[in-house]
């Protein structure tokens, strides 16, 4: 570990390239919306995340106690595009990862890709309901890092289901939402090996898949010129990594965000994680953290901007919102014509209509 450099000092320096694998596409900045990117909408997004605390570690060579500043920081990119109506696409590739290991840090990470399906309406109401299908690529050399989520550095593959509920005044002076997401991880991790050396073999094959359930609950209030948001998310493992695994305990973050909007086209924004789940420790081995942490940080805070790439024009973003908007209206409109409209009623069945008198 690099020691005694201020936590301060680096996270100031560091903070124009750190960030994670986040949600790229619409929604919130870890609770994704059931409402997907409008079609031939290409948004780019730049982020950053830090966390940062000074311990007391005891090195076992001389059984000298060090003070020493642990950090973590990850830098990302992330591009969502709207194919159809119904379908978007979002790339998201950490681009710097720092290891916290005295080696050289690791300048590109994994690779993850979402395949989204959404935008379908409960009926006539304000709900909509959509499916997101997410994929892990092991793109970046290191895996299994301290402080972090569990990677293996295999494929990895989850579905979520998404639900959105607006609450919106006609002239979308409130535009409320409410967002849930359940998602079923698979690392398909099975025989890969967390750490090198026969020392810890036993501990550190993957025997089975591990497997955990994914887990968000968000309220947004965007208004012109802000946007806030509270979140809570978190993790629940089905079959947990084996014990040399550098993060294998459940956890639980609320997040407070704040986003700025001075154009149509650019939104900045700052959020802040605190942890809500106990501070335990399951880990093993020399991936083992040190008794005054924890291997999920207590607190982390993120810096990002996200931009409209395409379409160029800010005419054609409107004219486009404003297509949407009128064919959900026509669509609405069409199925209260349908259900109001009189029914025809049939004759009972084994009776005949009365005859008509002949005329004379």
């Amino acid at each position: 570990m690099r020691r005694n450099l201020p936590t301060l000092v680096f996270l100031i320096a560091i903070n124009a390239f750190a960030g994670p694998i986040m949600n790229g596409g619409r929604g919130m900045l870890h609770v994704k919306s059931a409402m997907g990117t409008r079609p031939k909408q290409l948004w780019a997004t730049w982020q950053s995340r830090a966390w940062g605390e000074a311990a007391d570690v005891q090195y076992f060579s001389d059984g000298v106690v060090t003070r020493t500043t642990f950090w973590d920081v990850q830098g990302v990119m992330s591009l969502n595009y709207g194919v159809l109506p119904h379908l978007s696409l979002s790339m998201s590739t950490v681009i710097y990862q720092d290891v916290n290991t005295e080696g050289p840090d690791d300048l590109f990470g994994d690779t993850s890709l979402d395949i989204r399906t959404g935008n379908y309406q409960i009926q006539n109401t304000n709900a909509y309901v959509g499916l997101n299908l997410g994929l892990r690529f092991p793109t970046g050399s290191y895996h299994n890092i301290l402080f972090e989520e569990y990677t293996a550095g295999t494929t990895e593959a989850g579905l979520t289901g998404l639900f959105t509920y607006r609450y919106k005044l006609p002239n979308l002076a409130f535009d409320y939402r409410i967002h849930v997401n359940l998602t079923y991880w698979n690392y398909f991790d099975k025989g890969a090996r967390l750490v090198a050396g026969d020392e810890f073999r036993e501990i550190s094959v993957v025997k089975k898949n591990s497997q955990a359930f994914y887990y968000g609950f968000g309220l947004e209030f965007p208004t012109t010129l802000f946007d806030y948001g509270l979140e809570f998310y978190g993790l629940s493992w089905i079959t947990f990594p084996p014990p040399a695994a550098g993060g294998r305990e459940n956890f639980l973050y609320m997040n407070m965000s704040f986003g700025y909007k001075p154009h149509p086209r650019f939104k900045f924004y700052t959020a802040l994680d605190l942890r809500l789940s106990k501070d335990v420790d399951y880990t093993q081995g020399p991936r083992r953290t040190f008794s005054q942490l924890d291997n999920y940080p207590g607190w982390r805070v993120y810096l990002g901007v996200r931009a409209m790439i395409l379409p160029k024009s800010l005419y054609d973003m409107y004219r486009q919102a404003l297509i949407e908007a009128q064919s959900l209206r026509t669509k609405s409109s069409a199925k209260k014509t349908t259900q109001s409209a009189p029914k025809t009623q049939s004759k009972p069945s084994g009776q005949t209509a009365p005859q008509q008198p002949k005329k004379e």
